[in-house]
């Protein structure tokens, strides 16, 4: 068991409310729609090059 509370801000700490409840598929693109957000994730980046130098920049 987890003492978690979901409806605390894990950056504030301030109280949370539900704003919307989405079990379906439609409704859930819905809900992200509204947001701005897409259906679906944003695509994974290509892997590097086989012998290519891979550097992690803070962005």
């Amino acid at each position: 068991m987890f003492a978690v509370d979901l409806m605390t801000c894990p950056r504030c700490h301030g109280a949370m409310r539900l704003v919307k409840i989405a079990n379906k598929a439609d409704d859930i693109a819905r809900a992200l729609a509204d947001l701005g957000l897409g259906a679906r994730p944003p695509p994974r980046p290509r892997p590097a090059p086989p012998g290519q130098l891979e550097l992690d920049f803070a962005a």
